[in-house]
């Protein structure tokens, strides 16, 4: 059971606000939730229960998040196509502002793994991604989070 909650404690330290997570939230002024769904709308979702969906926010929260990001020029609104001219559907893009934010981050994020295998050397480098596509496999599988019993 000691392995058990060492591992959970190690796993939450991975999982709570990191250094490069701050760095990236100081560089572009966006918090985590923001930057995700940013993210999302440049993938193409083009609706708040998209980016809902693709962040695995509540909906509220999701809508709260574009508005935000709408009132910081990062998306845009537009009509869908094919609505009528009276229609209130307006569909999400990212701008040319938010564009660029993304290309910061994708660069911000580079540099920083860069420099993380740097630190690391070569042979640990190899090892944590060993260890990393292992986890995640498990944590894939279904029913995998589930706890096993006797």
């Amino acid at each position: 059971m000691s392995d058990v909650l060492e591992l959970a404690d190690q796993l939450d330290r991975l999982i709570r606000p990191t250094g490069m997570l701050w760095r990236i939230e100081a560089m572009t002024g966006l918090r985590l939730g923001e930057l995700e769904a940013l993210l999302a709308v440049s993938e193409g979702a083009d609706h708040a229960r998209a980016v809902a969906r693709a962040t695995r926010q509540p909906e509220a929260a999701a809508a709260a998040t574009v508005q935000t990001l709408l009132q910081r020029a990062l998306v845009g609104r537009h009509h869908h196509p094919a609505a009528s001219g009276a229609s209130t559907a307006r569909m999400l893009h990212i701008t040319e502002r938010g564009r660029i934010v993304v290309q910061q981050v994708v660069a911000i994020r580079i540099r920083l793994a860069e420099a993380l295998v740097l630190a690391l050397g070569e042979h640990r480098t190899r090892a944590i991604r060993v260890s990393i596509e292992q986890l995640a496999g498990v944590l894939e599988e279904p029913g995998a989070t589930r706890s096993a019993r006797p």
